[in-house]
């Protein structure tokens, strides 16, 4: 549950549960950026992507997150607060993608978590082989 003085907050995670602070000023603005992301369950054509909330929650609680893709930066999802999850689908097998995640709240969109490696959309059940492993009999 999101409790807030009037004006201005923090709540961010603990060990506890959700701390709050006190108020300071009357702050608005964006959120901060979502953190950890992964992505795993490499098929074909998609991959899951997960990340956690944002470390500080500072004025307005976070509405959602929009997730992109980069060949050219296009929307995967755009899911609710509560989910910290996705699947990006209808990928092209063997191209390279990178991902970014980015918070949302009434006053905007905060700055994007942008994964640190591409991803590749590829068969669980296919492996590699380099021309110099075949072996024609």
């Amino acid at each position: 549950m999101y409790m807030c003085v009037p004006n201005f907050c923090f709540i961010y995670p603990s060990d506890y549960g959700w701390i709050q602070s006190q108020t300071v000023s009357n702050l608005q603005g964006p959120p901060n950026q979502p953190r950890a992301m992964q992505v795993t369950n490499a098929d074909r054509a998609s991959l899951a992507i997960s990340w956690n909330r944002p470390l500080r929650i500072v004025g307005s609680p976070v509405t959602g997150y929009i997730v992109e893709k980069r060949t050219a930066w296009t929307q995967v999802s755009k899911v609710s607060a509560n989910e910290l999850s996705c699947v990006a689908d209808k990928l092209i097998e063997g191209t390279e993608y990178e991902f970014r995640i980015t918070a949302v709240n009434e006053y905007g969109k905060g700055k994007a978590l942008e994964s640190d490696q591409t991803y590749m959309a590829k068969s669980p059940y296919s492996k590699f082989i380099s021309r110099s492993q075949l072996v024609v009999s």
